[in-house]
């Protein structure tokens, strides 16, 4: 028998999905005071969508998001995507924790995001990378003014580290969390509009 090289969409098609890919409880933000999006639970009608009986394939349940990871050259954005949905957007801006320069550069990069992007209200997070290079005291100078940046760009503020994968996950699972729930309340509600509409035809 040939062997058939399966790709990664094919590998995502699964009844179940691993246990490490699993949400269980919504992710809560880096830091309770630096983010615009309050949200520590499931919207309700996500709940009831996801307790339904799927009648449909486990294709139809994809939730894509387009997650945009921006930022200065040599601040560690390739090594967040190698160690880790599509009208939802997610801007990433990402500095380097070591180089305050790069913090600053945040507001550019954001703006010229925003201007290529479609949607009307993306998620924003402010991502420090390299983390495990900085001594405490050190970093807790550079989180003073990245909050501050955060809370002027109404970015939810994350630090991270790469290397040693510091909150990778809990990132990436927070953003997960936030569109997807996202998704479900918005995918119902223009349903609701169609079939109001229909009514009315």
């Amino acid at each position: 028998m040939p062997h058939i090289q399966r790709s990664n969409i094919l590998k995502m098609i699964k009844d179940q999905a691993p246990e490490d890919r699993k949400i269980n409880a919504f992710p809560g933000p880096y830091k309770l005071e630096c983010t615009p999006y309050h949200k520590l639970d499931f919207n309700k009608v996500t709940y009831r969508k996801c307790l339904e009986e799927n009648k449909n394939t486990a294709a139809s349940w994809f939730k894509l998001c387009k997650v945009i990871i921006i930022g200065d050259v040599s601040v560690g954005k390739t090594c967040i995507v190698n160690r880790a949905l599509c009208y939802i957007l997610v801007i990433v801006v990402v500095f380097d924790l070591n180089n305050m320069d790069s913090l600053s550069h945040s507001k550019t990069w954001l703006h010229e995001a925003l201007s290529s992007s479609s949607s009307t209200c993306p998620f924003i997070f402010l991502v420090g990378s390299k983390l495990d290079l900085l001594k405490k005291y050190a970093y807790k100078n550079m989180e003073i003014n990245a909050m501050n940046v955060a809370k002027k760009l109404n970015a939810e503020y994350w630090a991270i580290s790469s290397k040693t994968g510091k909150n990778i996950n809990n990132l990436f699972y927070r953003i997960a969390a936030l569109t997807f729930d996202d998704s479900i309340k918005n995918e119902l509600q223009l349903k609701q509009k169609v079939e109001i509409g229909t009514e009315l035809i």
